[in-house]
């Protein structure tokens, strides 16, 4: 299976050139990540217009909703109800509210069986970000992940497909393998190429007070070039003459 590229959206801008981009080198498997910070709570999109925006431009691409759970806008029951009915992924993270390892556990299988039930072709990911509850230590992550092992019935816990993962270096490498023993693919938020091309889109227009700029055709063509070349340079293999 090809590898999997993940691309946190925050603008139009940036998807755009992400979606001429998917639908140039369909040999790319790309999965947009969105969360409500960006979609439904500060830009116009909801998640019903992401979702028909995006796949009426490429509909092979698949949408992952990143941070799904209790948090201080809902009890994360709630806006899953739109979320399984849009996402082809579902970042199950209810920690934020349940950090204590067996009502977070509790809550995230209670999810995931619930988006189950009502749409059977989604895939997830568990787990959360070291920002918003830390592993206490790596026995702790394999505790959870041989928790969520034997709690999930084997058909769905085949569609859990990622874990969050923590840490750098040495300790990235012993949790990305605890990830394995149990059949995940290890994810962590430096694996997604999201900052890189808003980076190369801060870069051009400057700061923030400089944010009309952005709004010029000759500025935004710009953009997009930059980043469609970055996403060249990153992901499509050179010719073997080359290598």
């Amino acid at each position: 299976m090809a590898t999997t590229t993940f691309i946190h959206v925050k603008n139009d801008l940036v998807l755009d050139t992400i979606l001429e981009f998917s639908i140039n080198h369909p040999e790319i498997y790309i999965v947009l990540t969105i969360d409500r910070k960006q979609i439904d709570y500060n830009i116009p999109w909801t998640t019903k217009k992401f979702f028909t925006y995006v796949k009426k431009r490429n509909n092979k691409i698949k949408i992952q909703r990143l941070n799904a759970g209790a948090n201080k806008e809902d009890d994360g029951y709630d806006s899953l109800k739109e979320d399984m009915k849009y996402m082809d992924i579902i970042h199950i993270d209810p920690w934020k509210v349940f950090p204590q390892i067996e009502t977070g556990i509790h809550n995230s299988i209670n999810m995931i069986y619930l988006c189950n039930k009502t749409n059977p072709e989604l895939q997830y990911e568990i787990g959360t970000d070291e920002k918003t509850r830390p592993y206490l230590s790596e026995e702790e992550f394999d505790f959870i992940l041989r928790e969520f092992q034997g709690r999930v019935i084997e058909r769905v816990y085949s569609k859990i497909r990622y874990v969050r993962i923590q840490g750098k270096g040495e300790k990235k490498i012993r949790m990305s393998n605890i990830a394995k023993k149990y059949g995940l693919i290890p994810k962590s938020e430096e694996d997604d190429l999201g900052e890189q091309l808003e980076k190369i889109k801060t870069d051009i227009i400057g700061l923030q007070e400089n944010r009309m700029i952005e709004s010029t055709e000759s500025t935004r063509n710009n953009i997009k070039d930059k980043i469609y070349e970055h996403l060249v340079q990153l992901l499509v293999p050179l010719p073997d003459i080359f290598v």
